[in-house]
């Protein structure tokens, strides 16, 4: 495996039986997802990323009633195509948010909650519910993974004495 300055990880298969493991399109590690994706002539990590990706998103404060794979399925299905529960939600572990990788569109708005429909006590109503995403977009330059602050190409300048207040040292983000 070889680790590229972007982001991106080379496999090189030398069995037949793990080259197949490409046509899963996605594996876990660690319980996380790890798209795979045949190598392509000329590639080049600068060119957007796919138009899709997967995005883990929690629902916190879920009420007990819902929590069941298929409401927290057609709760996901608002956002993009669900794929998966971590296994904490899946096995029912009511903790204080359930988890669901879903797939989605890089450029599609990400609300911060939408209205849920639920039937209680024999009235169909609507809920709303919070949504939190675990991977966050970068305004700095667009891509998924690192906040706007930690952006990697913005140029950090060195605070002068007279302007750190009661600081020791610091830096100051510039643009």
């Amino acid at each position: 495996m070889t680790v590229t300055d972007r982001g991106y990880y080379v496999f090189h298969f030398f069995l037949a039986t793990d080259f197949m493991s490409l046509k899963k399109g996605t594996i876990k590690i660690s319980w996380e997802p790890l798209r795979l994706q045949r190598w392509e002539p000329d590639f080049n990590p600068d060119k957007p990323r796919p138009a899709h990706q997967r995005q883990w998103v929690r629902f916190p404060a879920l009420p007990l009633e819902m929590w069941n794979v298929n409401i927290i399925f057609s709760i996901g299905k608002a956002l993009g195509k669900p794929m998966f529960l971590d296994s904490n939600t899946k096995n029912k572990v009511v903790g204080q948010y359930a988890r669901l990788c879903i797939e989605m569109e890089v450029s599609s708005n990400r609300p911060d909650e939408l209205m849920a429909e639920r039937t209680q006590g024999g009235v169909q109503g609507f809920f709303k519910q919070a949504i939190e995403y675990e991977l966050v977009k970068c305004n700095g330059c667009g891509k998924y993974g690192h906040l706007t602050e930690y952006y990697p190409l913005l140029k950090r300048r060195p605070i002068p004495k007279e302007e750190k207040n009661d600081m020791e040292g610091g830096e100051s983000l510039v643009q």
